[in-house]
């Protein structure tokens, strides 16, 4: 079950930061995390330096996510290691995106991207904690 819900998670996590890598600087997206639409970008705009963040930062969901994903298949040690230090990386993650959920975003999109950190955090715990049982 734990492999299932990490393959879930990592699928999630794929199609959150490819969403990002794609949507980011549109005024439908900025105004998911409570932005407004961006004049023409230019160097040094403050909105597309944000968006620039954003679209790493969905790069990065995404990255986690094939780890994840790749994580799902593997079994015994192998499996605890990696679903391990994923779960460390997606625990940073939660706590970063709760954190600006709540000071900056304070919307449904920025809450949902926290919840999908958390649960992702989650099963990825459950994996770790399977693996390593045996």
């Amino acid at each position: 079950m734990s492999s299932k819900a990490g393959a879930a998670s990592g699928a999630l996590l794929i199609i959150a930061g490819v969403v990002l890598l794609v949507r980011a600087g549109t005024s439908s997206a900025m105004l998911w995390f409570g932005g407004a639409a961006l004049g023409p970008a230019h160097a040094g705009d403050p909105g597309w330096l944000a968006v620039a963040f954003m679209r790493v930062f969905g790069a990065a969901l995404a990255a986690l996510g094939v780890v994840m994903l790749a994580a799902s298949r593997l079994t015994g040690k192998a499996a605890g290691t990696v679903a391990g230090a994923a779960t460390a990386g997606l625990a940073l993650l939660g706590v970063a995106t709760l954190a600006q959920a709540k000071a900056i975003w304070d919307t449904p999109a920025g809450w949902a991207l926290a919840g999908i950190a958390v649960l992702s955090t989650v099963s990825g715990a459950l994996m770790t904690l399977s693996a390593r049982r045996g």
